[in-house]
């Protein structure tokens, strides 16, 4: 029996998100133009049709993230209010992760991303976002005496790593456990670190 063929955007993300699932559960090693074609039932020649290059499909699964964080800062943007601000930035990110585990392949693939000159531009590209805007928001925060503390870059790295590690261990754990409520609980501590408190 023939197999439909997909729409061309309906194959774009089919190959992005089984690349994802085949470099998250079996590395990059197996992450070969064969392995992928094999695994959604198509031709490597059809597979080139849509993306040149492995590198390509990665960038591709990278403006994925870059769609997120345009949909968190919609979100963000929506409260006047700092608190739920940093806490919308927090948790925003944790259901995504949790949505779509298999990004965690592409965001601790160190090695793959020291190795690949474009992905890594794009990774930056796609981090600096938020890191920027983080550092902004931390920073208003300080002058307007709502924030602890004197340095507004330190502390968004300290946010931003344990937005990471909480997620590496949430993915170490086999996904045995709610990220999203967890991530709940992250923002609370966070904020209570962070804010001062109101008189």
């Amino acid at each position: 029996m023939k197999k439909m063929r997909l729409p061309q955007d309906e194959r774009r993300s089919q190959i992005i998100d089984v690349s994802m699932k085949i470099i998250n559960e079996e590395g990059y090693a197996s992450f070969t133009t064969r392995r992928l074609a094999q695994q959604i039932g198509i031709s490597e020649p059809a597979l080139y049709r849509h993306f040149s290059s492995k590198d390509e499909i990665i960038i591709s699964i990278l403006q994925k993230m870059d769609e997120l964080w345009s949909g968190i800062v919609s979100g963000i943007e929506k409260t006047p209010d700092l608190e739920e601000k940093l806490c919308l930035f927090v948790t925003g990110h944790f259901r995504y992760i949790e949505s779509n585990p298999d990004i965690l392949a592409i965001l601790f693939a160190d090695e793959y991303l020291r190795l690949n000159e474009n992905v890594r531009q794009q990774l930056f590209q796609v981090t600096d976002k938020r890191y920027s805007y983080l550092y902004k928001l931390l920073d208003g925060g300080i002058k307007s005496g709502k924030i602890k503390g004197s340095n507004p870059e330190a502390l968004a790295i300290i946010i931003i790593g344990a937005i990471r590690t909480t997620a590496l261990n949430w993915r170490n754990s086999n996904y045995a456990y709610s990220l999203s409520s967890f991530g709940e609980d992250i923002c609370i501590n966070l904020t209570n670190m962070l804010l001062c408190k109101k008189k």
